[in-house]
């Protein structure tokens, strides 16, 4: 919709009104969203998987070794850089614990609306466009298809 300042002047009063607030929810939209995390510091083990700029990685660690927290952190921060991510995983508790992570640091965001969060389907993701987290097992791999 184009308006010149002629069809400006003939709008009553109430449609100024609804076109201010629609230009206002436009911008809004439009305007990209700062989210802030509260990241886990990560160990040097971690830090260094983080940090890798490999397009795959492998991380070859024992038990409680910090996998499943730093790739928390990894996708925290490429949600936050404005990527879509799929954590799957074998267990429905391993996805359990990762999910806990990513929660916990988007915590803040949620509550304040700013994101939309689905526990069912472990989803977090920022509405009006395709910037998620999913975490789904990956028990069957047909079911991964689609994400």
């Amino acid at each position: 919709m184009t308006l010149s300042p002629t069809s400006l002047q003939r709008l009553t009063r109430p449609e100024k009104e609804n076109l201010a607030q629609l230009l206002a929810e436009k911008a809004r939209r439009a305007a990209p969203l700062l989210l802030r995390a509260k990241l886990r510091e990560p160990h040097p083990e971690q830090r260094r998987f983080i940090e890798s700029t490999a397009k795959r990685k492998v991380i070859r660690a024992g038990r409680r070794g910090g996998k499943t927290v730093g790739v928390a952190i990894l996708a925290v921060q490429a949600f936050i850089a404005g990527r879509r991510v799929l954590y799957a995983t074998p267990t429905q508790e391993q996805l359990d614990r990762f999910w806990h992570e990513v929660r916990a640091a988007l915590q803040a965001p949620i509550d304040a609306g700013l994101l939309y969060k689905n526990e069912t389907l472990h989803i977090i993701e920022r509405l009006g466009t395709e910037n998620r987290i999913r975490a789904k097992s990956a028990w069957n791999a047909d079911t991964l298809r689609g994400d």
